[in-house]
């Protein structure tokens, strides 16, 4: 995981005249010190919009720092603990506000744990994420998915995504945990089920696809979960004792080649030229979103290249593959489809740096010449 130190923010709103008419783009310019870099592609921020204050962890200084977000002022910063009482763990790496003043910050080595601090960072309470059976087996693993979208809090309750290990005998379970914020009781999901056994040996330790992503419509009280590899939504209204799963299909892929693939061809890891490869034919969702201000849904997908390219690549006809797409879908509050437009990957970081402001959907920009700005951009959906 990889973070950043920002100064400064600041909203700047840019006007590009294009055929004598104007179009707007709006950005929001994050202002460096020397010593931060822009994240790579690699990389996961997490950022959050609360009531004008744009929140940002960083793991780096271990705070979360808070700005305004009309004026771009510092307004404060919340600093997680590096030991004592107020011990968050040796590397936060995600955050969920509850409000300004009740922050759920998890830690992958800190025995898996959830701590809930207030606004100075003083530690409040502290939630376990593994249960186990009578007979003392891990039901879940431990780790939580990365990203901004892996556990959301409803009725009292944290309901935590945790990565799609598929190991035995996790695969009896959902890795989707509900933990009482009052009990601290950690209760193991039936459903939604992670994949099919069959699936195991593709996609093991292949992490973009073992990530997926949980949002909550506090509007409908509704409980929303995405996994990458699967054309639908899972929806429940009840902290999924029951649910819908609902088709949301990306127009640009119909199968995941990945689950046709022998497992002898996959290797267990994405670094490795076999697994890049699979990585490259195989179209997958990367991350769901869910926006208040104007109650839809956003759902990206990673576009694949077709089988004719990539060979072209690999025998020597092309020298260099395309620029890779990603789409984001519009969905209504049904999971109807309003829209769906594609993305250049060389213009846009999804996944790295993704958030829901006022405004709509912001996303990352690569580095420019500009070492010490990062700028994210929003994004003109169409729908």
């Amino acid at each position: 995981m990889r973070y950043f130190t920002v100064v400064i923010i600041a909203v700047v709103q840019q006007l590009m005249i294009v055929n004598g008419g104007v179009a707007q783009s709006k950005k929001l310019t994050l202002l460096l010190d020397n010593v931060t870099t822009t994240p790579d592609a690699a990389s996961e921020g997490v950022y959050k919009y609360l009531d004008n204050e744009l929140f940002y962890l960083n793991s780096i200084s271990r705070e979360i720092k808070v700005f305004d977000y009309k004026t771009g002022e510092t307004l404060r910063s919340i600093p997680l603990g590096k030991n004592g009482p107020d011990f968050v763990g040796p590397e936060p790496y995600t955050f969920q506000l509850i409000s300004k003043d009740s922050i759920l910050v998890y830690s992958n080595f800190f025995n898996y744990q959830i701590s809930l601090i207030n606004g100075e960072g003083r530690v409040l309470s502290k939630y376990e994420t593994i249960a186990k059976n009578k007979t003392g087996e891990e039901m879940v693993n431990g780790i939580l998915a990365d990203g901004p979208s892996n556990m959301v809090v409803q009725n009292h309750k944290i309901y935590a995504l945790k990565t799609i290990l598929m190991k035995e005998p996790l695969l009896d379970y959902s890795p989707l945990v509900e933990i009482d914020l009052r009990s601290k009781e950690v209760k193991v999901l039936d459903e939604p089920k992670q994949y099919n056994s069959g699936m195991y040996e593709r996609i093991i330790n292949i992490m973009q696809i073992i990530q997926g992503d949980i949002v909550y419509n506090d509007k409908r009280g509704a409980l929303v979960l995405s996994y990458p590899l699967d054309h639908s939504v899972y929806v429940s209204d009840d902290g999924f004792r029951s649910m819908r799963k609902i088709p949301v299909k990306t127009k640009y892929f119909d199968e995941f080649k990945l689950m046709s693939r022998p497992s002898k061809e996959l290797a267990p890891s994405q670094v490795t030229e076999q697994g890049l490869n699979v990585l490259r034919l195989s179209g997958q969702y990367l991350e769901l979103h869910y926006d208040p201000y104007r109650s839809l849904y956003y759902r990206v997908a990673r576009i694949p290249y077709t089988e004719k390219v990539y060979k072209e690549y690999k025998s020597g006809v092309r020298s260099r593959l395309p620029p890779r797409l990603h789409s984001v879908m519009v969905l209504d509050e049904d999971f109807n489809i309003l829209s769906e437009k594609t993305y250049m990957v060389k213009d846009y970081m999804f996944r790295s740096g993704v958030f829901v402001g006022p405004e709509g959907l912001w996303v990352l920009k690569p580095l420019g010449n500009n070492e010490d700005e990062m700028i994210f951009e929003l994004l003109d959906l169409d729908y």
